[in-house]
């Protein structure tokens, strides 16, 4: 938990959460409705043929609703890597406006890197992330540690 909150801002994490959610509740509604889809039509006297075409349109509605699944998670990913490289980049300008980093933000970069690089980010932010670490380390009362 403390890792999460020192990696994200209450209201990243909120957001996700509000992102998030409604995705697990979308699933959780899809599961629901295919279980009873399937009670509804396996408690029907039918054919083995007629069980067949039924079973084919069920598992063909799973995979339209799984693809729209797939596209939400796939946007949550794209609209999270964008967050965290604009603010990669919004610390790269600060820090190099100061001339100087501290150990715990650099340690809060590369947290945020090692998100970025997981969920698919490129090597832009790789190169802003180097320059950062070309830094001089700076202790919290400002007295250099090095160089």
């Amino acid at each position: 938990m403390e890792t999460l909150l020192s990696n994200y801002s209450l209201d990243q994490i909120a957001m996700f959460l509000v992102l998030f959610c409604p995705a697990v509740f979308g699933m959780y509604k899809f599961v629901l409705e295919v279980v009873q889809s399937l009670r509804a039509h396996f408690s029907k006297s039918l054919t083995a043929e007629q069980k067949q075409e039924e079973i084919y349109a069920c598992s063909k509605e799973m995979k339209e609703r799984m693809a729209k699944l797939e596209n939400v998670c796939d946007m949550l990913l794209q609209s999270d890597r964008r967050r965290i490289r604009a603010e990669i980049v919004r610390q790269h300008q600060w820090f190099f406006r100061q001339g100087q980093i501290d150990l715990y933000s650099l340690d809060v970069i590369h947290r945020q890197f090692d998100s970025y690089k997981k969920e698919g980010g490129n090597t832009y932010v790789e190169k802003l992330v180097r320059e950062l670490e070309e830094l001089p380390l700076v202790d919290e009362q400002n007295a250099n540690v090095q160089g």
